[in-house]
């Protein structure tokens, strides 16, 4: 059962996980770990949790690390139980003990005769550790078995972190108790197509600086004119400013800048976040700076959004 706790806001409460988050996130956790030992009996060579890149990052106890701990934000998301910091630490303590649980399912499958401790037999196993050579084992590791088994364990246990980071990040409704949901409203544009003229064109580069200045002011003067539509509370204007520009998504999204506007709202109680996010460069080198966040009430997102969509239509 999910736990609530009062917040400063009297009468205002927000659900932290529970019992049924924690015994999914168990759950998915032994789950994945039947399943690979059900694979590794049908193909032993497979091996997955021996899966290297470059000799050094665990990708195998990434991938199954990651199966394991889906549950914890599946059932985090289904039940609107809101992602917290001591729900990450849970999520990492269990999932280091799913991996040395694993390991000891492991060593009795083994059925050696009296004699040798799971702590022995880990050990041994470690210091085994040892890289293919053309399909023969090579040498063992030794005591350094113990660095490439603290980045098995470290890969498994924080890939496990991944689903439930991902809502730690979503937008919340505390009265509600809810996920919000995010709505791409459309781009304004900021900067303009890239021009590079030559080093020698001196006019044609001045005229590019002129042309991007250009740009820069009739975008701010667009930023101005939809954030006083949402301050005087009118949503036909912004939908209709929005729409102006959607045919035109793929020529801004080419210019040098471009602002992006999107909405957070919850889909209980309506209330919402109109954001405003400039981006400029391209690709792995875009910078992204947060402009503006404003409040809104739920009459005025679903004006927005009714809007929207007649203007769609």
């Amino acid at each position: 059962m999910d736990e609530t706790f009062e917040t400063a806001e009297e009468g205002s409460y927000i659900k932290r996980p529970g019992l049924l988050v924690i015994l999914s996130g168990i759950g998915t956790s032994l789950g994945t770990l039947a399943a690979l030992y059900v694979l590794e009996q049908i193909a032993p060579e497979l091996n997955v949790m021996g899966w290297y890149a470059n000799y050094i990052i665990p990708v195998g106890a990434m991938l199954v690390g990651f199966l394991a701990g889906s549950g914890y934000g599946l059932a985090s998301w289904l039940t609107g139980a809101k992602i917290g910091k001591a729900l990450m630490l849970q999520v990492l303590l269990l999932q280091v003990a799913c991996y040395f649980l694993a390991q000891y399912v492991s060593f009795l499958m083994l059925n050696l005769p009296p004699g040798p401790t799971f702590w022995q037999y880990f050990d041994a196993a470690t210091r085994s550790f040892a890289w293919n050579n053309h399909g023969q084992p090579g040498v063992p590791f030794g005591i350094w078995g113990y660095a490439i088994r603290t980045l098995e364990i470290a890969g498994f246990s924080l890939s496990g972190l991944f689903a439930p980071a991902i809502l730690f990040s979503v937008p919340y409704c505390d009265a509600c108790q809810v996920y919000m949901r995010t709505k791409d409203l459309g781009r304004l544009p900021v900067g303009c197509v890239v021009r590079k003229p030559r080093e020698t064109d001196l006019v044609g580069q001045e005229s590019s600086l002129n042309e991007e200045k250009t740009a820069f002011e009739a975008g701010k003067k667009l930023i101005e004119d939809l954030l006083l539509a949402v301050a005087n509370r009118q949503p036909q204007a912004v939908a209709e400013l929005l729409h102006h520009f959607a045919p035109r998504r793929k020529e801004i999204d080419a210019h040098t800048s471009r602002v992006v506007v999107s909405l957070h709202h919850c889909p209980a109680c309506q209330r919402g976040t109109f954001l405003l996010k400039q981006h400029s460069g391209y690709g792995d080198q875009v910078v992204i700076t947060d402009l503006s966040q404003s409040a809104l009430d739920p009459e005025f997102v679903r004006s927005l959004m009714l809007r929207r969509d007649d203007l769609r239509t």
